[in-house]
């Protein structure tokens, strides 16, 4: 590293020399690891502080460049979704691509790309700890200065844009239909509106113009706390009221700006320890919403994540109605499942029927289609269970738990527990399923068999078989497209239920026109029953399309997909097995039957997985304690094997 030279910055332009120290704190080799980074940080500092006229130089040029920059809109933008929409942000983007827009050279937000210009900027900047950002400061500014002489107005004037924004956000309709208190009592939003304009008028005043009294900021926190508590209560309430793309939206928006907001208080009112801890965090915000002004794959990456926030909250609300924690719910979903077992054989057995009949891939497609598609609506009509379609609900069960931690830290025996009785719920689930489709099948193909004619020829039985060797076809690679087909299906029924409440199916089907020769009585139970099970009619009708046409799709474009599903893959089993003029020796049928275990585990794990990512992704979650979860799970299953698999004692 050069060394630091007083003469060498004399005549420097005042932003080279801010160029000059980013590039001496920046750590070589691409280091963004927390050690490495603020070991790099000291040393730098340290040999700063060797040449005592360097701060003073430093200082100068710091407030003669923010003099001569626009910052407010660094302070009010940058790194905060704007309110346009998707398609006309990606437009702009995509043009960018072209064309790059223009950096002002007076502006400051433009500005503070050339700083910091290198992809891991945003990187190693996060890893500067509190302790050496104020060491910085203090060097720039020793007791008795405070550097944010030059940044205050601003500062004041950003304060003021934010409170705007966040008063006309906080009376948008969207938000007001969900939450009519606004209406009736004085909106938080508003009151700091009017709070935070006091604020910057009376700061703003000079002896020409003396204005109000200064008024106490210590009220705005308050302020800030009771919006963040209208939005919680919205939150809270989406299992009831819905939610639309747009109101998430508004609801991350809002969010956002009330904690821009309080860092912008922070930078102008904390004490030196406060508004560096503030100023560490914008920073790299900052320098990375610069760096991807122009990116598509991150205006996907939030859209996307608003998406799957949309889907799955209301998923989280009803999660729990799929974990068993007693014997009475355990039980009852034993009793549920056998009962979904029973129907699936006799899907299984129309499915192989619908096999022999003559006609196109696109007949055959809708036939198998509309027979999962109405037996999986059937078994959701008699309050049965299929046990691989529940994933999805209790992965946004598990995600809702993973955004509570304590301090930073989740509760591991929460978590265990609740896994426990995750995979406890399913396993029952799956054996009610599997116990009751299988002898179903066999009485169904001895059945048929009476009439002189067996359900499936010697040819169509060794296919069956066939296609259930986990080790010479790909049955597991099946399981997983199901799996994922299970995981598309939680989502559609996440949607629809979300919408089914949020645009007030009930009501709007009890007022119907249409409708009216129905009793009144009638109707809003009909309205009611239908705003809380559209989601499942619709995410079983739209499984049941995805079953019966994937297969039919890889024979058109000639791609080696289908798909395995376990309580079918059971119910294939028996068929085969008691098919006439065909002896199925038992290696074979013990290796089957390992098969329709393995895919029912890979129709489990690839359902669970997805969802649990997804929902993961859309609550911007981050848990790193997976090791000390394992472990904690490993010790109960080698110490309580039996709570797997069993439920507890009253």
């Amino acid at each position: 590293m050069p060394p630091f030279l007083p003469d060498a910055w004399r005549d420097l332009p005042p932003k080279d020399i801010l160029r000059l120290l980013a590039d001496a704190f920046r750590p070589a080799a691409r280091r963004t690891d927390a050690p490495g980074v603020n070991a790099h940080w000291q040393q730098t500092l340290t040999r700063l502080q060797a040449e005592p006229s360097l701060a003073a130089m430093a200082r100068d040029a710091l407030q003669r460049h923010l003099d001569s920059v626009k910052q407010v809109p660094l302070y009010t933008d940058s790194g905060l979704p704007g309110s346009e929409g998707f398609f006309t942000a990606l437009g702009q983007r995509l043009g960018w691509k072209l064309l790059p827009p223009a950096r002002r050279p007076h502006d400051l937000k433009d500005q503070l790309i050339t700083f910091f210009p290198q992809a891991h900027d945003p990187d190693w900047l996060l890893q500067v700890s509190p302790e050496n950002w104020q060491a910085l400061f203090d060097w720039l500014a020793p007791p008795g200065q405070d550097l944010r002489e030059a940044v205050q107005m601003p500062l004041l004037d950003a304060l003021a844009v934010l409170a705007c924004r966040i008063a006309a956000m906080g009376l948008e309709p969207e938000l007001v239909q969900v939450h009519p208190a606004i209406e009736e009592h004085d909106s938080p939003f508003l009151a700091l509106n009017r709070e935070v304009a006091d604020y910057v008028r009376s700061h703003h005043a000079t002896p020409d113009q003396p204005g109000v009294p200064p008024t106490d900021e210590k009220h705005l926190p308050v302020l800030v706390q009771q919006c963040r508590d209208v939005l919680l209560s919205v939150r809270r309430n989406i299992g009831r009221s819905g939610v639309s793309i747009s109101l998430t939206y508004l609801l991350e928006r809002l969010e956002q700006h009330l904690q821009r907001l309080d860092e912008v208080l922070a930078l102008l009112t904390g004490d030196r320890a406060a508004a560096g801890a503030a100023l560490g965090n914008l920073l790299p915000h900052w320098v990375q919403a610069e760096a991807r002004r122009g990116s598509v794959r991150a205006l996907a990456a939030a859209n996307t994540r608003l998406l799957a926030l949309r889907v799955t909250e209301h998923a989280g609300e009803t999660g729990d109605h799929y974990v068993t924690t007693d014997r009475h719910g355990f039980f009852r979903m034993l009793r549920s499942a056998m009962g979904a077992g029973l129907i699936v054989g006799f899907m299984a057995l129309l499915k192989v029927l619908a096999t022999g009949v003559n006609g196109s891939l696109f007949g055959h497609a809708l036939l198998y289609s509309l027979n999962y598609a109405l037996g999986f609506m059937l078994i959701h009509l008699l309050h049965f269970t299929i046990a691989t379609k529940q994933p999805a609900m209790t992965a946004a069960r598990l995600a809702a738990t993973l955004d509570r931690p304590v301090k930073g830290r989740h509760n591991l025996h929460e978590l265990a527990e609740l896994t426990v009785n995750i995979f406890r719920t399913q396993f029952i689930a799956v054996a009610g399923n599997v116990l009751v489709a299988f002898p179903v099948a066999a009485a169904l193909a001895w059945w048929w068999l009476q009439g002189g004619e067996p359900l499936a020829t010697p040819a169509k039985a060794q296919a069956l078989l066939a296609d259930l060797d986990p080790f010479r076809s790909l049955a597991l690679f099946h399981a997983a497209i199901a799996g994922a087909c299970l995981f598309l299906a939680g989502l559609i029924s996440g949607y629809y239920d979300n919408r089914a409440v949020y645009r007030q199916l009930a009501a709007r089907i009890e007022q119907h026109p249409g409708l009216q020769w129905l009793s009144g009585q009638r109707r809003q139970r009909l309205g009611r029953y239908l705003e809380q099970n559209l989601g499942a009619l619709a995410g079983n009708f739209y499984f049941g399309l995805m079953l019966g046409s994937i297969g039919t799709l890889g024979i058109i474009f000639g791609l080696p997909v289908d798909i395995r599903h376990v309580t079918f893959s059971t119910a294939n089993l028996a068929f085969a097995a008691l098919t006439p003029d065909l002896s199925v020796p038992l290696p074979v049928f013990l290796t089957c039957l390992l098969g329709v275990g393995l895919i029912g585990i890979v129709n489990v794990l690839v359902s669970f997985s997805l969802a649990l990512l997804v929902a993961m992704r859309a609550r911007g979650v981050r848990f790193r304690e997976w090791g000390a979860l394992a472990r904690l799970l490993w010790q109960r299953l080698v110490c309580r094997s039996r709570d797997f698999f069993w439920p507890p004692s009253e």
